[in-house]
């Protein structure tokens, strides 16, 4: 069993991941993703009903890179759950509008700051 055959993760991806936000659309593809279609975990975060939302980002198989948020009420993913999805080509470009504030302070991730201005 890989890490994402769980139960969880499957609904996760399942509440999150048909829908996913293209961060690139001229050179990205649309194509929904499944669980099955990850190549590379980057990091990800085992959630808990009702308090902190599950976490993933990686790379798919089709070399998009993904991240997917994902969370569900106290009595599980049947009631109350949801989740966004983000797939994008360009690494650090889906660093800096892939990501949210949340992951990118989970997992200590920062980006460059674009200059700003000039005399």
């Amino acid at each position: 069993m890989t890490t994402l055959e769980t139960y969880d993760w499957e609904s996760a991806f399942e509440y999150a991941a048909p829908d996913a936000i293209i961060t690139e659309r001229l050179t990205c593809k649309v194509d929904r993703f499944a669980p099955t279609d990850v190549a590379e975990i980057f990091n990800m975060r085992e959630g808990t009903n009702d308090e902190e939302s599950w976490l993933i980002w990686g790379r798919l198989k089709d070399d998009r890179y993904f991240y997917l948020k994902a969370w569900c009420a106290f009595t599980g993913w049947g009631c109350q759950a949801g989740g966004q999805a983000y797939v994008g080509m360009d690494l650090e470009n889906f660093k800096r509008f892939g990501l949210d504030d949340e992951a990118r302070k989970e997992w200590y991730i920062t980006v460059e700051q674009p200059a700003v201005g000039g005399a």
